[in-house]
C-alpha cells in the first residue's frame, strides 16, 4: 500500500504518464496479494504444527 501511494503522489506530481502509472499501480497490487497471500498461508502452516 506505500508504494502505491508513492505511485499516486508522483502521478499527481506528473513525475510518471498515465500509462505508466497503472502499469506500475497494476504490478504493485499483484505484488500486494502475492505476499499477503504468502503471509496468509505461512501463518496457517504454523497453526497446523
Amino acid at each position: 500500500m506505500e508504494t502505491q501511494n508513492h505511485l499516486r503522489d508522483g502521478h499527481d506530481r506528473r513525475y510518471i504518464e498515465d500509462r505508466l502509472y497503472w502499469r506500475l499501480r497494476n504490478l504493485s497490487a499483484k505484488a500486494l496479494r502475492a505476499t499477503t497471500n504468502l503471509m496468509l498461508c505461512q501463518q496457517a502452516r504454523g497453526r497446523q504444527k
